[in-house]
C-alpha cells in the first residue's frame, strides 16, 4: 500500500459501511433531498458571444487554414502554433468560419 501521511486522520474522515449493514438507509438524514440537480448559469460576461467577422481579404493562407480545417475534421481538438504575431488567430477563425459556413458541427 502506498504510504500515506496521516492515513488514520484521512481514513477517520470517511464513513464507510459494513459489508453486512442495509445500504438503503440515509446515512446523512439532515441533508435535503433533491430530485435533479441544475447548475448554475455562468455569469453573463463569460458566455461566449458570436464569432468575430472574417478577414475580408485573406490572401495567402489557403494551405495553412486548409490544414487546419482537416485537423479539427480529424481530431476535433487542434492547436495553432507559432511565434507572435505570425497569424494563428486568423488562420483559426478562417478555418472556424468555413466550417460554420458549412454546418459542420450543428
Amino acid at each position: 500500500a502506498p504510504s500515506v501521511p496521516a492515513g488514520e486522520r484521512e481514513a477517520a474522515t470517511f464513513l464507510l459501511l459494513p459489508p453486512d449493514a442495509p445500504h438503503d438507509e440515509a446515512i446523512l438524514p439532515n441533508l435535503t433531498h433533491v430530485d435533479r440537480w441544475e447548475p448554475p448559469a455562468p455569469p453573463r460576461s463569460t458566455l461566449a458571444g458570436p464569432l468575430p467577422t472574417a478577414p475580408e481579404a485573406f490572401l495567402g493562407r489557403n494551405v495553412e487554414t486548409y490544414r487546419a480545417v482537416s485537423a479539427v475534421l480529424d481530431r476535433r481538438l487542434v492547436s495553432v502554433v507559432g511565434p507572435r504575431g505570425i497569424g494563428k488567430s486568423a488562420v483559426a477563425l478562417a478555418a472556424l468560419d468555413f466550417l460554420v459556413q458549412r454546418h459542420y458541427f450543428s
